[in-house]
């Protein structure tokens, strides 16, 4: 027995173009200056079955946190 997906067709239509605007964009660091890796090194003692939370809280942060209308960048290390 086939079905047709003519049927539920616009309605995919209308999901379609019903998509909320991008929140988020990407900037490369060419404009922006910045220019942050966050790499991890494994070895035999600091890995995943060692340290539990190897891979926990590494990244960037953003806020306004001295509340001059700019926003503040913070670069964390997954590990010290």
């Amino acid at each position: 027995m086939k079905r047709s997906l003519l049927p539920a067709l616009p309605a995919l239509l209308v999901c379609l173009s019903c998509q909320e605007p991008r929140l988020l964009s990407e900037i490369p660091p060419s404009h922006s200056g910045l220019d942050f890796q966050n790499t991890l090194r494994e070895d035999e003692f600091m890995n995943i079955l060692t340290f539990e939370y190897f891979y926990n809280g590494a990244g960037v942060a953003v806020a306004d946190m001295n509340a001059d209308g700019l926003d503040d960048l913070f670069f964390t290390p997954g590990w010290v």
